[in-house]
């Protein structure tokens, strides 16, 4: 009987209700990514957290505002324009961002596509030698401007 009871201590400690499986889910789950950059907009994660893209979509201006940020959040520079493929019934289109401001950092696309969610987009952008090809979040209830 005290054999039984010893055995059974052990096992009565472990069992505080929290299942240590739980545990690491927790933490996992609590990775440190933000939903949301600096400006409010959406991230977009290039590599595996080389970088982030931040998204702005503005469609009664029909712009989307792009900030490119390094793995801290903080704003980094890319060497050349980035491109927004579009997709159209009539083929592809192509629109080049211009750079805003002189740090080639924040990044504005133009184009009257962009008054409508621009489902199906795909950027290009290049940053430290790497071209990088994400998608365009988009949202299901739509966005009223940022």
């Amino acid at each position: 009987m005290l054999l039984l009871f010893g055995a059974l201590v052990p096992l009565g400690a472990c069992g505080n209700g929290a299942d240590p499986h739980d545990e690491i889910q927790d933490k996992s789950s609590g990775t440190g990514h933000e939903e949301h950059g600096p400006h409010g907009g959406e991230l977009i994660e290039l590599g595996d957290h080389v970088a982030h893209l931040e998204v702005l979509h503005d469609e009664n201006a029909g712009t989307l505002t792009l900030y490119a940020l390094d793995s801290a959040l903080k704003p980094t520079a890319l060497a050349q324009a980035p491109v927004l493929n579009l997709p159209k019934d009539a083929g592809p289109k192509q629109v080049v961002a211009t750079a805003r401001g002189s740090g080639k950092t924040e990044w504005v696309f133009s184009d009257p596509a962009l008054k409508n969610e621009p489902e199906g987009a795909r950027l290009r952008v290049v940053l430290g030698g790497v071209t990088y090809t994400p998608d365009i979040p988009h949202h299901d209830e739509g966005h009223h401007g940022h």
